[in-house]
């Protein structure tokens, strides 16, 4: 009976996989953190791979001194890469907000100059097959080789 209900619980949760979750630290140590992920296991994470741009809520709501300076009760933001391993753990994945933001502001302002005919800023990074790879506000984009395209230094 109660191998029954664990398959059918684990089985239920396959949707979730690919999710962002929200993991309260229970732990920590010199190194790693611990988070209560809410479902079966918990998950121990190296504080090298965290940021602090993860950081949903803080139970102290505290300045932060260091990049790696989580404390208890805080609540980080995870995608969910496999619910279980083959060691039985789940593994998250870090997501990074702040990276996606950025590259949609970037692609916003790039289909805005697009409809309004306008240049985009941009540095040649080097050339590739067809054209080259160039870089806008810190986004590697790439852009075909056309007549009228002029360069300024």
């Amino acid at each position: 009976m109660f191998l029954q209900l664990y398959r059918r619980h684990n089985s239920s949760l396959k949707h979730l996989k690919g999710q962002v979750i929200g993991a309260r630290v229970f732990k920590t140590d010199r190194r790693f953190v611990f988070l209560d992920t809410g479902y079966n296991k918990y998950v121990k994470y190296a504080k090298k791979e965290l940021h602090l741009s993860q950081l949903v809520s803080s139970s102290d709501g505290g300045l932060r001194t260091s990049p790696d300076d989580f404390r208890l009760g805080d609540v980080l933001q995870f995608i969910i890469e496999e619910l279980e391993t083959p060691y039985g753990d789940m593994q998250l994945a870090v997501e990074r907000p702040v990276e996606k933001d950025k590259v949609a502001g970037v692609w916003a302002m790039v289909k805005e100059a697009m409809r309004t005919n306008q240049p985009v800023m941009g540095r040649v990074l080097n050339a590739v097959n067809g054209g080259y790879s160039v870089g806008v506000a810190g986004i590697v984009a790439f852009c075909p080789q056309a007549r009228g395209i002029t360069s300024t230094k």
